[in-house]
């Protein structure tokens, strides 16, 4: 990795020449005038049916069903749509991340309240290493930052044989990137560049970098908004994909089934303003399993009141402040490990980052600026540069992946 490969993913995390071979997107079928004249139960009875369909589509009697579930919509959406086609202990589901976070506990506690046949695997006790961090490098090709992964050991062990169902595109499909205001191609660029920057805490690039050389993929198709669009062919397609769907397992993507993605983006937008159509879709087609709190909503059910809305954001904000002072609270949003001190007192991490990250300095290829300083700066308790550390030392590994192949 080298040149604009390498600056890229100093800023994103990912790469931005990288071609993905495995899952394309297409706005040929989208037409805007298809739905324009129907009323909004039509259209919300048409979500469910091409949601339906999409999974039925996909759906093997004789297959082994998994679904990762997550706190938020799409995991469990999937899940309340498998449930149409069989009974609820034919389907398997996993959490990963760290105990009492909104990510695992929902997801534990839905599978928990539902009756699958249910996996727990709490990253506190993982134990990060190069072997198995190089076989993930491959799995992800080389593309996108690691750690934000389920123990890989384990996911073959127990899912190998089976289909694996992704809610992958799924919330920015049904308008999770779509934004009211209308913005120009290089407006939207720049707001995808600030929204996608992987870390702020300390520059990783040259001073004289050119952003004018970050190779963005655009279609000039007019009936998506430019920001979705750099979206969608840019982040979707060259982070989340190969992050989320890595080689070596059958998965099923049911967001991107031809009728229901070209649904959703010819609907009218305003129904996909703040995924409006398909949280009452889910509301109204599965009032069980959208009853249960999600991350969505800071750990409170759907349809909650906004007074305990902005109260949970009260308490959330004082915790948050607190910590500041003194650590008491653990971070409730953290999505997969605690890297803020995992880097700083677990044995596994640590050592991974003092050895990767002095090998990357030994390489001399990042000569702008010395590796080493976000390391010495987390490891001395001056801020927060877990985010700093997980790009060099993926970047490392990368490097050394791409060597032994």
């Amino acid at each position: 990795m080298e040149g604009q490969k390498l600056l890229d993913f100093l800023q994103f995390g990912y790469t931005m020449d990288y071609q993905n071979n495995d899952y394309q997107i297409d706005f040929a079928g989208v037409d805007k005038k298809l739905y324009k004249d129907l009323s909004y139960d039509e259209v919300e009875s048409l979500a469910y049916n091409k949601f339906i369909g999409a999974i039925e589509k996909n759906f093997n009697t004789n297959s082994k069903h998994i679904v990762p579930l997550s706190g938020g919509l799409d995991s469990r959406a999937i899940l309340a749509a498998l449930m149409e086609f069989t009974e609820v202990n034919n389907i398997n589901t996993y959490t990963f991340g760290t105990p009492k976070t909104l990510d695992y506990e929902i997801g534990k506690n839905i599978a928990n309240r539902i009756g699958t046949i249910h996996y727990n695997y709490p990253l506190t006790e993982y134990n990060y290493n190069l072997k198995e961090l190089m076989d993930i490098s491959k799995r992800v090709d080389n593309q996108t930052v690691l750690f934000h992964h389920p123990p890989i050991k384990d996911i073959k062990e127990n899912f190998q044989d089976g289909i694996i169902w992704s809610g992958f595109f799924g919330d920015p499909l049904v308008g999770s990137r779509f934004q009211q205001k209308k913005t120009s191609y290089h407006e939207s660029l720049e707001m995808f560049i600030k929204n996608n920057t992987y870390q702020n805490k300390i520059n990783l690039l040259p001073n004289k970098y050119d952003r004018n050389a970050i190779k963005i993929d655009f279609d000039e198709h007019i009936e998506v908004t430019p920001y979705e669009k750099i979206d969608y062919l840019n982040r979707q397609l060259k982070f989340i994909a190969p992050h989320v769907l890595m080689k070596g397992f059958n998965y099923r993507t049911p967001f991107l089934d031809r009728d229901l993605f070209n649904f959703f983006l010819s609907i009218d937008n305003k129904y996909r303003l703040n995924q409006t159509l398909y949280v009452d879709m889910l509301l109204n087609r599965f009032p069980k399993l959208f009853s249960f709190p999600t991350k969505n909503s800071l750990g409170l059910p759907i349809k909650t009141s906004q007074s305990r809305v902005f109260l949970r954001k009260l308490s959330i904000r004082f915790k948050n402040s607190l910590n500041k002072v003194m650590p008491v609270f653990l971070n409730s949003n953290i999505n997969y490990a605690n890297f803020k001190y995992g880097f700083r007192e677990r044995k596994d991490l640590k050592t991974l980052a003092i050895e990767q990250i002095n090998d990357l300095k030994n390489r001399d290829i990042i000569t702008w600026t010395d590796p080493l300083e976000p390391l010495n700066l987390h490891l001395k308790n001056k801020d927060d540069y877990s985010k700093a550390l997980i790009l060099l030392i993926s970047l490392e590994i990368h490097l050394k992946t791409l060597e032994n192949q």
